[in-house]
């Protein structure tokens, strides 16, 4: 029992943190000046070109990082309400009790993330 709420919580960690990097690279994308744009597309290094080439079509780029995200986000709810339900079987605890806390943390954290 406790072992597989371990294991969710592992799991709700890596989604954070992916989460997090989700939203850092759209931030970083979209803010990057049109002159670096320019000097990108250019340029002989390919991961330029590809940021280059990615940002031509920068709503389909939104679109996509916003989908991840909410697939990861969706991912992150359903773990921490199953290890909150698991987790008060398991103390013997109200499991609305523990549902209602799990939301306000992961309400918080994917906020923060």
């Amino acid at each position: 029992m406790f072992y597989d709420v371990f294991v969710f919580l592992v799991i709700i960690l890596t989604l954070l943190i992916l989460s997090g990097l989700v939203s850092a690279s759209e931030v970083s994308l979209f803010s990057l000046p049109s002159e670096t744009l320019e000097r990108f597309s250019k340029s002989k290094i390919r991961t330029h070109k590809l940021i280059a080439k990615i940002l031509e079509h920068p709503q389909r780029l939104l679109i996509t990082i916003l989908i991840s995200n909410n697939f990861i986000n969706v991912g992150i709810a359903l773990l921490s309400t199953l290890s909150a339900l698991r987790l008060s079987y398991a103390i013997n605890i109200n499991p609305e009790y523990a549902v209602s806390i799990s939301i306000i943390v992961v309400t918080v954290l994917v906020l923060l993330f």
